[in-house]
Protein backbone atom coordinates (compact mmCIF):
# COMPACT_ATOMS: atom_id res chain seq x y z
CA UNK A 1 0.00 0.00 0.00
CA UNK A 2 1.39 2.95 -0.76
CA UNK A 3 2.10 5.79 2.02
CA UNK A 4 2.43 9.64 2.07
CA UNK A 5 6.31 8.83 2.23
CA UNK A 6 6.74 7.27 -1.00
CA UNK A 7 4.46 9.94 -2.86
CA UNK A 8 6.91 12.78 -1.04
CA UNK A 9 10.03 10.76 -2.55
CA UNK A 10 8.00 10.35 -6.06
CA UNK A 11 6.94 14.31 -5.94
CA UNK A 12 10.38 15.16 -5.45
CA UNK A 13 12.10 12.94 -7.84
CA UNK A 14 9.09 14.18 -10.45
CA UNK A 15 10.26 17.99 -9.86
CA UNK A 16 14.30 16.51 -10.60
CA UNK A 17 13.06 15.84 -13.25
CA UNK A 18 10.81 18.59 -14.62
CA UNK A 19 14.00 20.73 -13.84
CA UNK A 20 16.40 18.30 -15.26
CA UNK A 21 14.15 18.99 -18.86
CA UNK A 22 14.43 22.53 -18.00
CA UNK A 23 18.06 22.29 -18.03
CA UNK A 24 17.78 20.45 -20.98
CA UNK A 25 16.38 22.81 -22.68
CA UNK A 26 18.81 25.31 -21.83
CA UNK A 27 21.62 23.29 -22.82
CA UNK A 28 20.22 22.78 -26.31
CA UNK A 29 19.43 26.20 -26.51
CA UNK A 30 23.50 27.13 -26.11
CA UNK A 31 24.15 24.30 -28.05
CA UNK A 32 21.89 25.95 -30.80
CA UNK A 33 23.86 29.42 -31.09
CA UNK A 34 26.56 27.25 -31.89
CA UNK A 35 25.25 24.61 -33.92
CA UNK A 36 21.83 25.54 -34.84
CA UNK A 37 20.90 21.64 -36.67
CA UNK A 38 21.96 20.25 -33.27
CA UNK A 39 19.12 22.32 -31.21
CA UNK A 40 16.78 19.07 -30.78
CA UNK A 41 19.88 16.28 -30.40
CA UNK A 42 21.41 18.42 -27.16
CA UNK A 43 18.01 18.52 -25.90
CA UNK A 44 16.75 15.06 -26.20
CA UNK A 45 20.25 13.80 -24.81
CA UNK A 46 20.65 16.23 -21.94
CA UNK A 47 16.59 15.30 -21.20
CA UNK A 48 17.03 11.91 -21.31
CA UNK A 49 20.70 12.24 -19.11
CA UNK A 50 18.79 13.83 -16.38
CA UNK A 51 15.37 12.06 -16.63
CA UNK A 52 17.23 8.73 -16.69
CA UNK A 53 19.53 10.07 -14.03
CA UNK A 54 16.46 10.44 -11.31
CA UNK A 55 14.77 7.81 -12.47
CA UNK A 56 17.91 5.64 -11.33
CA UNK A 57 17.61 8.09 -7.95
CA UNK A 58 14.36 7.19 -7.56
CA UNK A 59 14.33 3.61 -7.93
CA UNK A 60 17.50 2.84 -5.58
CA UNK A 61 15.71 4.66 -2.63
CA UNK A 62 12.11 2.79 -3.48
CA UNK A 63 13.88 -0.86 -3.23
CA UNK A 64 16.82 0.24 0.02
CA UNK A 65 18.14 -2.71 -0.62
CA UNK A 66 21.03 -4.39 -3.14
CA UNK A 67 20.80 -3.19 -6.26
CA UNK A 68 19.78 -5.50 -9.18
CA UNK A 69 21.64 -6.20 -12.32
CA UNK A 70 19.38 -4.51 -14.13
CA UNK A 71 19.44 -1.48 -11.86
CA UNK A 72 22.95 -0.82 -11.94
CA UNK A 73 22.99 -0.99 -15.93
CA UNK A 74 20.38 1.66 -15.80
CA UNK A 75 22.81 3.41 -13.50
CA UNK A 76 25.67 3.59 -15.95
CA UNK A 77 23.05 4.51 -19.32
CA UNK A 78 23.27 8.33 -18.60
CA UNK A 79 27.03 8.34 -18.92
CA UNK A 80 26.42 6.31 -22.36
CA UNK A 81 24.60 9.33 -23.55
CA UNK A 82 26.61 11.74 -21.82
CA UNK A 83 29.25 10.30 -23.84
CA UNK A 84 27.72 9.77 -27.12
CA UNK A 85 26.65 13.11 -27.06
CA UNK A 86 30.01 14.63 -26.47
CA UNK A 87 31.58 12.22 -29.24
CA UNK A 88 28.66 13.40 -32.02
CA UNK A 89 29.41 17.69 -30.87
CA UNK A 90 32.95 17.19 -30.83
CA UNK A 91 33.15 15.35 -34.27
CA UNK A 92 30.66 17.71 -36.18
CA UNK A 93 33.80 20.13 -35.37
CA UNK A 94 36.71 17.77 -36.09
CA UNK A 95 34.89 17.37 -39.65
CA UNK A 96 34.15 20.94 -39.95
CA UNK A 97 38.05 21.50 -39.30
CA UNK A 98 40.14 18.54 -40.08
CA UNK A 99 37.43 17.56 -42.49
CA UNK A 100 34.87 14.85 -43.07
CA UNK A 101 36.37 11.46 -42.57
CA UNK A 102 38.34 12.25 -39.08
CA UNK A 103 34.95 14.14 -37.65
CA UNK A 104 33.58 10.21 -38.64
CA UNK A 105 36.48 8.57 -36.99
CA UNK A 106 36.30 10.91 -33.83
CA UNK A 107 32.48 10.44 -33.31
CA UNK A 108 33.16 6.36 -33.51
CA UNK A 109 36.62 6.23 -31.21
CA UNK A 110 34.00 8.23 -28.58
CA UNK A 111 31.28 6.24 -28.62
CA UNK A 112 33.34 3.24 -28.69
CA UNK A 113 35.21 4.37 -25.50
CA UNK A 114 32.23 5.91 -23.83
CA UNK A 115 30.67 1.88 -24.36
CA UNK A 116 33.67 0.63 -23.06
CA UNK A 117 33.65 2.69 -20.17
CA UNK A 118 29.94 2.02 -19.18
CA UNK A 119 30.67 -1.78 -19.61
CA UNK A 120 33.86 -1.57 -17.34
CA UNK A 121 31.50 0.47 -14.66
CA UNK A 122 28.84 -1.96 -14.92
CA UNK A 123 31.34 -5.44 -14.66
CA UNK A 124 32.80 -3.82 -12.09
CA UNK A 125 29.92 -2.71 -9.98
CA UNK A 126 28.41 -6.45 -9.85
CA UNK A 127 31.39 -8.03 -9.19
CA UNK A 128 31.80 -5.71 -5.99
CA UNK A 129 28.12 -6.52 -5.00
CA UNK A 130 28.48 -10.35 -5.76
CA UNK A 131 31.83 -10.25 -3.33
CA UNK A 132 30.40 -8.73 -0.89
CA UNK A 133 27.32 -11.12 -1.00
CA UNK A 134 30.02 -13.85 -0.92
CA UNK A 135 31.50 -12.25 1.83
CA UNK A 136 28.31 -11.87 3.97
CA UNK A 137 26.95 -15.48 3.33
CA UNK A 138 29.99 -17.42 2.98
CA UNK A 139 30.11 -21.40 1.68
CA UNK A 140 30.67 -24.48 3.66
CA UNK A 141 34.16 -25.93 2.04
CA UNK A 142 34.62 -30.14 2.29
CA UNK A 143 38.23 -30.48 2.18
CA UNK A 144 38.11 -33.98 0.67
CA UNK A 145 35.88 -32.25 -2.13
CA UNK A 146 38.44 -29.50 -2.68
CA UNK A 147 41.70 -32.35 -2.96
CA UNK A 148 38.99 -34.62 -5.41
CA UNK A 149 38.50 -31.55 -7.80
CA UNK A 150 42.47 -30.74 -7.76
CA UNK A 151 43.08 -33.24 -8.44
CA UNK A 152 40.41 -34.32 -11.38
CA UNK A 153 42.41 -31.14 -13.02
CA UNK A 154 46.13 -32.16 -12.48
CA UNK A 155 47.96 -33.60 -15.36
CA UNK A 156 48.96 -37.40 -14.97
CA UNK A 157 53.01 -36.49 -15.86
CA UNK A 158 53.68 -33.41 -13.92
Amino acid sequence: MPTLTIFRLLGKHLIGALSGIYVAAFIGRMVGWLWPSARLIAFVIAACFFVISELCVTLRELRRGPQSTGSIILDFMPFLLLGAGISLFLGRFASQWLGSDSGGLLVFFGIYYAAICVICGVKYRVQERNLQQDLEHPRKVDPEEVARETRKYMHPYI
